[in-house]
């Protein structure tokens, strides 16, 4: 130690105590072989790898960083000469990474001195390049070893490089000051990870290398001051662009590597439209027709449903990106709701010239698309005239290309739009109302009339889907929404209800159970009925019958129309309406007490009695025959007070005598075994009244 003071004047005892254990190690280790000697060998190995050590980690602790990579540069020797010669298996498994590794930490420790003695190395280099440097030299370090008896430990060299080289990577986004330095770090470890991927083969590596690249290329954008105004427009998606770019240059070599860079490409590049069109604006649409380009050619790479499905409606949706800034460019934004048809029309062409294996897939977005895009013309303002015809065109276009495809049920959604644009139209622009009601009654007829031509059935069930004619439904709510536009005239009035009725006769032969909307259309023939009787002066007499015989006159025409089905519901309902009817009939004579309302109540019921007689029907009869009844009492009224007292004892005693001689005398002929002609008159009554209905 004195002689070596006299070389090198040490400043502290670090170097000399490590120079103890080297040599301790070195000299009683390896190099004395006497027999005297041999047994402290392994011994005195060990205990000079301790002293060294313990040095190494007080000249770290101190920063004494050029002590620290010399004793570490001489303790990468010292693990060599332990590979070589120790057939120790801790030592061959331990030693493999520890020459690595102390060897790349001696010139980390030798950038560092570097970094505390150098000012520019401190403001512009600084433990980034310290690191780049201790990875440089184990990567020149694999190189000689594949020539040396250490060639196999090259993957472990590499490995610790790599290790090196991410610190390097990791230290320049914290650390770096210098704009050139940070992206030319991670352009390099992007080589550096390739490299490591074709050695290990690793799956994962390729995404590490793509995404470095990618940060690589963000940061040379800062370290450049000016660029050229073009490729400011696209510096963003330019980058997805190179990721592209090299993943397909290695498509054919290596497609594992090539797929890493496509994914990363494919994952920055919304990323890179998104902030294109922030910070570019309308000056953006060019990089949009690019990512369609590229969607639609990584749509034909790939065999994934899914990925096939999101390239596809990725580059969809970027054309219409493209579309909307082309209009605002050339027009103004008011008028971007037509890029949505423009797309729908693009998507159509499409759709037409490709495969038929590939066209359920643009049917898939183009449908939802084009519904989309009904709502965007529907919640544009001011909804005019030109906003509403376009949205008739594409509403008819959406619909067309449905039915074709035999979604019909689909259409209930844009007839729908349509049926509400058709209204916003009319109360947002205060359209006549004469006018709406035209207007609304055409869409009316037209799809009443369609769908009774498309379809033959109202609905049917194929292929475990069911299916309903939609026009027919739409074209129902368009006759409902006729009675918000009328006006005085009396046809307005009667009209939507006469065409209700008609379009539930017309789907008689439509359905499996064509009574249903029989009897239907003829309940709802009751609202224009009674709407005409509103409009019209009717003689006093004749009001209330006005008003309920009609409600007899349907109930009849249903039991016609049901021929038998539903015998008894019925039968109990034409009970019910009678007797209301008869009530409210008989109520009315009493609150008028007219000689006219008696004779009208009278001879409706002779005709119900009558119609009961002649059709054999009990409800007719009996009702007719109790009005009748109730009539002759209640018309009779005035000569109740007006009768001498014995009239009224002489009726009575005539009726007890008649009952009490009609039961002797039935009693007498029972005797004998007779029967009196009054009660076969009443068995021959009773027999057929069981058969009446």
């Amino acid at each position: 130690m004195l002689f070596a003071q006299k070389i090198y004047a040490f400043n502290d005892l670090l170097l000399p105590y490590f120079l103890i254990g080297f040599i301790l190690h070195l000299v009683f280790g390896h190099l004395i072989k006497h027999h005297y000697i041999v047994p402290i060998n392994n011994s005195s190995k060990n205990v000079g790898l301790i002293i060294m050590v313990l040095s190494v980690c007080a000249g770290v602790s101190f920063c004494a960083f050029l002590q620290a990579g010399t004793m570490l540069l001489l303790l990468t020797g010292v693990f060599m000469l332990l590979y070589r010669f120790d057939n120790r298996k801790y030592y061959q498994d331990s030693c493999s990474w520890l020459i690595p590794f102390v060897l790349g930490c001696a010139f980390l420790f030798f950038g560092e001195e570097m970094n505390t003695s150098f000012k520019f190395y401190n403001k512009h280099l600084g433990i980034t390049i310290s690191a780049f440097l201790a990875s440089a030299v184990l990567f020149i370090f694999n190189f000689i070893s594949k020539y040396t008896f250490y060639a196999d430990i090259k993957r472990q060299i590499v490995y610790t490089a790599q290790g090196f080289y991410t610190l390097s990577i990791i230290f320049s986004i914290f650390f770096s000051a210098h704009t050139a330095i940070r992206p030319s770090i991670f352009l390099i470890g992007s080589v550096v990870y390739a490299a490591l991927y074709f050695m290990s083969k690793n799956k994962w590596i390729p995404y590490i290398s793509s995404f470095v690249f990618l940060f690589g290329y963000l940061f040379s954008l800062n370290a450049f001051t000016q660029l050229p105004v073009f490729f400011t427009k696209i510096m963003w998606p330019f980058g997805a662009i190179l990721l592209f770019v090299i993943g397909y240059s290695f498509l054919k070599k290596d497609f594992i590597f090539s797929r890493g860079y496509f994914v990363t490409g494919h994952l920055y590049l919304p990323v890179a439209l998104f902030l294109n069109l922030i910070f570019n604006g309308d000056q953006s649409l060019y990089s949009f027709v690019g990512a369609a380009v590229i969607y639609l050619l990584s749509a034909k790479r790939v065999n994934k449903e899914v990925f096939i499905r999101i390239f596809l409606y990725g580059s969809f949706l970027s054309i219409f990106i493209f579309m909307v800034l082309l209009i605002h460019i050339a027009f103004s934004t008011y008028y971007s709701h037509y890029a949505y048809i423009s797309l729908s029309i693009f998507v159509f062409a499409y759709w037409k010239i490709n495969k038929e294996n590939n066209k359920k897939r643009i049917e898939d977005f183009l449908i939802p698309w084009s519904i989309i895009g009904l709502l965007a013309f529907l919640n544009q303002y001011p909804f005019g005239l030109p906003e509403w015809l376009s949205l008739i065109v594409y509403s008819l276009l959406v619909i067309a290309f449905i039915h074709v495809r035999g979604m019909s049920i689909l259409n209930m959604i844009p007839l729908f739009i349509l049926f509400v644009s058709t209204h916003y139209y009319i109360l947002s622009n205060a359209v006549i109302l004469e006018t709406a009601f035209n207007v609304v009654l055409v869409f009316a007829l037209v799809f009443l009339f369609g769908g009774s031509l498309l379809s033959k059935k109202l609905y049917h069930v194929a292929n475990k889907w069911f299916f309903i004619d939609v026009y027919t439904i739409i074209s129902c709510l368009y006759l409902l929404s006729l009675y918000a536009y009328q006006l005085e005239a009396l046809w307005m009035k009667l009209l939507p209800g006469l065409l209700i009725a008609v379009l539930l006769w017309m789907q008689r032969k439509r359905v499996k159970q064509y009574w249903v909307p029989a009897v239907c259309s003829v309940i709802y023939l009751l609202q224009p009925y009674y709407a005409f009787i509103n409009e019209v002066r009717l003689p006093a007499y004749f009001e209330r019958e006005f008003y309920m015989l009609p409600l007899v006159c349907v109930i009849i025409v249903i039991r016609l129309i049901l021929n038998g089905r539903f015998r008894y519901q019925t039968s109990y309902l034409e009970w019910g309406v009678l007797v209301v009817v008869a009530l409210t009939l008989v109520i009315d004579a009493l609150n008028s007490n007219q000689v006219n309302d008696a004779l009208i109540l009278g001879t409706l019921t002779i005709i119900a009695l009558l119609a009961g007689i002649y059709f054999r029907k009990k409800s007719y009869f009996f009702v007719g025959s109790i009005v009748l009844l109730i009539n002759v009492i209640l018309q009779s009224r005035p000569f109740w007070g007006n009768l001498p007292w014995w009239s009224y004892l002489l009726m009575g005693g005539s009726l007890l005598i008649t009952v009490a001689s009609f039961y002797e005398w039935n009693k007498q002929k029972m005797g004998k075994g007779e029967v009196i002609v009054i009660v076969k008159i009443k068995n021959r009554l009773r027999k057929n009244f069981r058969e009446w209905q």
